[in-house]
């Protein structure tokens, strides 16, 4: 699996940390400010892991979630990094989804779940 990262954040300088975090792990780093951009640049590329928020302009993060299921359901993993409610989040499909990381995340939690994903490790991280 590539070691190439896509992270989904609206928030410029959380975006900014966890690009610097992933960085400093080896990882290339591709990023989307909004789900617009997020879906064109997923259609288009193999990534490793997908950072994710939820709470994004243009194209929510549930319905990125949606399109990975419905049209690459084994060939991505997304690490969502959300402050939604946790009843929203529980919904998601555990095929695609191996991690949720409640804001403020901790970064070791990040880093793992991410190697966990770019590792190609099966199940959920709980």
């Amino acid at each position: 699996m590539p070691k190439r990262i896509l992270i989904v954040e609206d928030d410029p300088p959380v975006r900014r940390v966890v690009k610097t975090i992933l960085k400093r792990e080896g990882y290339t780093i591709d990023e989307a400010a909004d789900g617009e951009e997020a879906l064109t640049k997923v259609k288009a590329d193999n990534y490793g892991a997908i950072v994710l928020d939820l709470m994004l302009p243009k194209v929510s993060g549930y319905e990125i979630l949606e399109y990975l299921t419905r049209e690459r359901p084994n060939s991505k993993c997304v690490v969502i990094i959300s402050a939604a409610p946790s009843r929203e989040i529980d919904n998601a499909d555990p095929t695609v989804v191996k991690a949720v990381l409640r804001k403020p995340f901790d970064i070791e939690d990040l880093v793992e779940a991410v190697a966990h994903c770019v590792n190609e490790v099966p199940g959920r991280l709980s």
